[in-house]
């Protein structure tokens, strides 16, 4: 099966090179939409933790803004819980916490080898 990751697995209009690459920050927020579990290395984790403003020092991972150092989010607050319940939703109730995503949204580090 071919691998939609690159986002160049069919475009209209045709792309003028294949030398095209999408932003890394494209993938990370279609990916955390569209209920990708696993992440493909440790750098788009790292985008999804900042994407989601999480640290592991609250109890959900939250940082609020003032206190942010590095990359920005966008969210104001925590939105841990609007994310797990689409993740739920999308699951139809199917586990998902054993995977990246869950463990992410459950305010669990992931390992340096999980990749």
């Amino acid at each position: 099966m071919c691998s939609f990751h690159d986002l160049v697995f069919y475009s209209i209009p045709a792309l003028p090179t294949r030398s095209w690459s999408s932003p890394a920050h494209f993938r990370t927020e279609l990916n955390l939409f569209s209920g990708q579990l696993y992440f493909d290395s440790r750098g788009e984790y790292e985008r999804i933790c900042a994407l989601l403003a999480l640290h592991m020092v609250h109890l959900d991972g939250f940082i609020p803004p003032k206190y942010r150092t590095g990359e920005t989010s966008p969210f104001t607050t925590s939105k841990i819980a609007l994310f797990k319940k689409l993740i739920r939703l999308r699951r139809k109730g199917m586990a998902y916490g054993g995977t990246d995503l869950g463990q992410v949204l459950d305010a669990c580090p992931l390992s340096s080898d999980f990749v």
